[in-house]
């Protein structure tokens, strides 16, 4: 649900939200923490940003997607 908040409907809060729980359950899901950027990002919430890209640059780096 997280990318399409993101995607479709621009909701970067939902998003976040959604891409937290998505970490909560699964914290070894690199994906959401890409996802979580992304929107963090779009929200304006740059420091937040460059962690979680930062954390999935560092654990994904040999496996782009």
């Amino acid at each position: 649900r997280g990318k399409l908040y993101h995607t479709f409907k621009k909701d970067y809060v939902l998003a976040v939200a959604d891409f937290d729980k998505a970490i909560k359950y699964d914290s070894d899901n690199m994906m959401a923490y890409f996802w979580r950027a992304k929107s963090k990002y779009e929200g304006g919430d740059f420091k937040g940003a460059d962690e979680d890209m930062s954390k999935y640059l560092d654990d994904d780096f040999y496996n782009i997607t």
